[in-house]
């Protein structure tokens, strides 16, 4: 897969038992001790990890799961993320360093000298780098800290509806 995917989750009631599933849904192959189950957070099947790529999901609390390829495949039948943000436009201003933490706390990596071109700032003050908060952002409204609402990029949205 090229890009990540953006998906809905399904619940974990959902999910098919590991009981019910002895072999990969995707390449048949059976589980064993070095070929683990993972559940596909979109469908809820059983799949082996090669047969399964990263997503992000819009309604957990991780945000990011594994789901099988099927479902992590794009497609025209998967609805495309809730939300569109222009994010060279408001809610982003460039940061001062003096506004930083010593951390970006989506990464957890320090910000630095060689980043400061990378970090940015939401209006609510929370500093992070720009290519860890672009994808929360994608399928977000609002900070990944503090939860505070971030208006909607309204030209954005004219843009998607349009498309």
């Amino acid at each position: 897969m090229d890009s990540i995917q953006v998906r809905e989750a399904c619940d974990r009631r959902a999910w098919v038992r590991d009981g019910d599933r002895s072999s990969c849904k995707e390449c048949i192959k059976g589980f064993s001790v070095t070929r683990r189950r993972h559940h596909c957070r979109v469908c809820g099947d059983i799949v082996c990890h090669s047969c399964s790529a990263t997503v992000y999901l819009l309604n957990t609390t991780s945000n990011v799961g594994r789901a099988c390829h099927s479902c992590a495949r794009p497609s025209l039948d998967h609805s495309p993320p809730r939300r569109r943000f222009a994010l060279t436009s408001a809610p982003w201003c460039e940061s001062s360093s003096s506004a930083w933490h010593a951390d970006c706390v989506i990464c957890l990596d320090p910000f630095t000298a060689q980043s400061d071109a990378h970090v940015v700032t939401l209006p609510c003050q929370h500093a992070f780098h720009r290519q860890c908060a672009d994808p929360w952002l994608a399928t977000h409204d609002e900070c990944p800290t503090c939860r505070r609402p971030l208006a909607q990029d309204r030209t954005a949205f004219l843009e998607f509806i349009f498309f």
